[in-house]
C-alpha cells in the first residue's frame, strides 16, 4: 500500500517447515520483529531467527515492532470507548428549558391538586374567535387585470 518491499521473511510452510524467503541487505531499512521466540518454539525455528537477527546486525538494520511500522506507515488504529459504570440506564437527557422530571424520592402531588392547565396551541383558533376567512390565492390571476393584446398588435409599437 505504500510501496514497502518484503526482502526476507521466515515463515512455516504447510508441512511445518522453517522457511526462509529471500536476505537481508545494504538496502533493507527496517527488521520488523513479529512474535519473539519461546521455549515452545521449535530448535529449528530457533536457529533460524537467530540466524536472521544476526544478519539484521550484520548489515545494522534498525528492529522495530509492528506497532511501530503501523504508525510509520500512518496507520491509526479505531477510537476506542470505555463504558463507565452506571452509564446503562438510570441516566436521563436534559433539554434545555424543560423541567426534570420527579425523582422517585420525590413526595407525590395530592389527589385534591388541580390537574395543570393544558397549554394553549399556538397555531389553533380560540374557541370563542369568529370562523376565519379564506385566505387569498397568492397563484390565482389579478381581479382587475389588463386586457390581453390582440394577436395581430405591433409588438413594437410605443403604447397608447
Amino acid at each position: 500500500m505504500n510501496g514497502g518491499l518484503i526482502d526476507a521473511e521466515l515463515r512455516v510452510d504447510a508441512n511445518g517447515k522453517v522457511v526462509r524467503n529471500g536476505e537481508i541487505g545494504v538496502e533493507t531499512r527496517y527488521f520488523v520483529q513479529g512474535e519473539k521466540p519461546s521455549e515452545a518454539t521449535s530448535q529449528e525455528m530457533l536457529k533460524q531467527f537467530v540466524d536472521f537477527d544476526k544478519d539484521r546486525e550484520r548489515f545494522n538494520v534498525r528492529k522495530i515492532s509492528v506497532e511501530k511500522l503501523l504508525a510509520l506507515m500512518g496507520w491509526r488504529s479505531e477510537e476506542r470507548t470505555v463504558e463507565l459504570a452506571g452509564s446503562r440506564g438510570g441516566f436521563l437527557s436534559r433539554s434545555p428549558g424543560k423541567t426534570q422530571p420527579a425523582s422517585a424520592s420525590e413526595t407525590a402531588p395530592t389527589e385534591s391538586a388541580s390537574p395543570p392547565a393544558a397549554p394553549a396551541d399556538p397555531f389553533g383558533a380560540a374557541a370563542d374567535a369568529a370562523p376565519a376567512t379564506t385566505p387569498a390565492d397568492p397563484f390565482a390571476a389579478p381581479a382587475a387585470s389588463k386586457p390581453a393584446p390582440a394577436t395581430d398588435a405591433d409588438p413594437f409599437a410605443t403604447p397608447k
